[in-house]
């Protein structure tokens, strides 16, 4: 019964998923994004009572930083010290945008994402630069000032990767979504046109 139905509502259950893959390959995704990787800790080896306190660490740091990352402070800071080659085609919306954080245990890993391999290369090298004195000034209370957390890399900036996979997931799911909406749909046709024939004996 319902196979018939299909065949009677073909084009119903083609437009929907066509429609989808259309408008995500070519309007939403159009172009997968790169995206560059690295982690960062923070050690205290220049203060005798916190260099071997990893509590002091996550309590004082860690917790908060990956919320810096993502904030106007770090953002503004990176903005400033970009070259003028890449502030005059990126507006500091677009760099603050391009951040991600998570703090996984001891480090913090980051991300940057965007459009442009060059470009994130630059941002995540500024970002690397400007970090220690950041975390500093935001992160460290001020009695601690004599002996300030240092901002070590444990995994080095990654070259950029394009995340293809990523956008043909996305692409995939969102067109099989689109499928799903084209069985509902010829359901829907098929209830109609037999409430149709059965009021008014209509074939």
């Amino acid at each position: 019964m319902y196979l018939k139905s299909i065949r009677r509502w073909w084009w119903l259950l083609l437009a929907p998923p066509v429609i989808a893959f259309g408008f995500v390959t070519f309007v939403l995704f159009p172009s997968a994004p790169w995206q560059v990787t690295w982690t960062s800790v923070v050690t205290f080896a220049g203060n005798p009572d916190k260099a071997s306190s990893f509590n002091y660490a996550d309590f004082v740091v860690l917790d908060d930083m990956a919320h810096l990352l993502e904030s106007d402070v770090i953002g503004d800071l990176v903005y400033l010290n970009l070259p003028e080659s890449i502030t005059d085609e990126y507006s500091r919306t677009d760099v603050g945008d391009m951040f991600s954080a998570y703090r996984n245990s001891r480090f913090v890993q980051i991300w940057v994402t965007g459009d442009n391999p060059a470009v994130l290369e630059q941002v995540a090298k500024t970002t690397e630069a400007v970090l220690p004195d950041a975390v500093n000034q935001y992160l460290i209370p001020a009695d601690d000032a004599n002996y300030p957390g240092k901002v070590e890399t444990m995994d080095q900036i990654t070259p950029p990767k394009q995340l293809t996979l990523d956008r043909w997931m996305k692409i995939g799911a969102l067109t099989a979504a689109g499928g799903g909406l084209g069985l509902i749909l010829v359901g829907v046709a098929e209830w109609l046109r037999l409430a149709h024939q059965a009021k008014y004996g209509a074939r």
